[in-house]
């Protein structure tokens, strides 16, 4: 079930040779998180069986989070990004339009009620025009299958607008960010070489 308990060392050997005192707090704490099964511990697997089936229900409406990667471009060069980044003017690595309609169809057929669609990158923003494009589609399919759709974009938001933000608002789509820390870790883990060459 996950949970987890610090003992003092020879606790394993005293449960494999049956030695542990009953009566002992250490008992009574790995009874209570599973570790330790007694004739006195029938009921509990219900209360166990109840905790794995709500620690597993994701799984019940199979694939509920759909990303779509619209874009490889981004103007970061953030050292920690698993992503094949392309510079911010090569729009060649922006996900093609049959490709995202396709993508759309596929994402319906998921037997979830429920389903995400989280814009990444890249940074997507520089995709906007095709994110665009996708979310009318997207609602509309949502609808005809009878799901409820969340749309989120996932941005450093270095390059949102004003425009964007009145977008994303009025759509209902919600934005995810983050931040180093402070500026200095924030701009030392993600420059802006464009940026910086421009200047």
């Amino acid at each position: 079930m996950g949970d987890y308990l610090i003992a003092e060392r020879g606790t394993a050997r005293t449960l494999v040779q049956r030695t542990l005192d009953a009566g002992s707090d250490l008992y009574q704490t790995l009874k209570a998180k599973q570790f330790l099964y007694d004739s006195d511990s029938a009921p509990l697997l219900d209360v166990l069986a109840t905790k794995y089936r709500t620690k597993k229900s994701f799984l019940e409406g199979f694939t509920k989070l759909h990303i779509f990667v619209v874009t490889l471009r981004c103007d970061h060069s953030c050292h920690y990004c698993q992503v094949s980044r392309q510079s911010a003017d090569r729009s060649k690595y922006d996900m093609a339009l049959p490709t995202a309609m396709r993508s759309l169809e596929l994402m319906m057929l998921s037997p979830s009620k429920s389903v995400t669609l989280e814009f990444q990158g890249g940074e997507p923003l520089l995709a906007f025009d095709r994110i665009k494009d996708i979310i009318p589609r997207a609602k509309e399919l949502a609808a005809a299958a009878g799901k409820d759709l969340t749309i989120v974009v996932v941005s450093n938001l270095a390059n949102a607008t004003d425009e964007m933000l009145r977008y994303f608002r009025d759509e209902r789509v919600k934005i995810s960010t983050s931040l180093d820390g402070p500026a200095f870790i924030h701009n030392a883990n993600r420059p802006r070489p464009e940026t910086i060459a421009m200047s």
